[in-house]
């Protein structure tokens, strides 16, 4: 599995299993008694449910969950579960990305480059650029 920014996960040298689940699918009773940690990614498509199913993995089985995805979509609001997710988290850590108008590292906003004004719509490169906020309110006229 790699990632979009190249990363392989066969390069970490923790020992692990990818398990691949639909994000509609519920997880938890999939989770093995000996797993300590799961990590969920592009966890805005999760459902709903998934909320629950997390803080019962915290709060009931004692695993720690790891969610990573988008918090805002390209309009720049608030993208699936990850605000609840957010509300109930330990520890956050936001990352950026380079500027791809203005080369600043404060790429926190994704811009679409096509035509379509569909929440999703699963794409890359091709499809989306990360800009920072200035160049993403020049761009977007939000």
């Amino acid at each position: 599995m790699i990632s979009h920014a190249g990363t392989d996960l066969a390069d970490l040298q923790v020992p692990f299993q990818v398990t691949v689940i639909d994000p509609g699918e519920p997880f938890a009773a999939r989770v093995r008694a000996n797993v300590r940690f799961v990590a969920l990614d592009e966890a805005q498509f999760f459902s709903s449910t998934a909320v629950e199913e997390v803080l019962h993995l915290l709060h009931t089985r004692g695993v720690s969950v790891f969610a990573s995805g988008l918090d805002r979509d390209f309009r720049g609001a608030p993208f699936g579960i990850i605000p609840t997710l957010l509300a109930h988290a330990d520890e956050i850590l936001k990352f950026k990305s380079i500027c791809a108008y203005c080369k600043s590292e404060n790429g926190s906003m994704s811009h679409r480059l096509v035509a379509n004004d569909a929440q999703v719509l699963v794409g890359a490169r091709d499809a989306y650029a990360p800009l920072c906020r200035s160049c993403w309110v020049k761009a977007t006229g939000r």
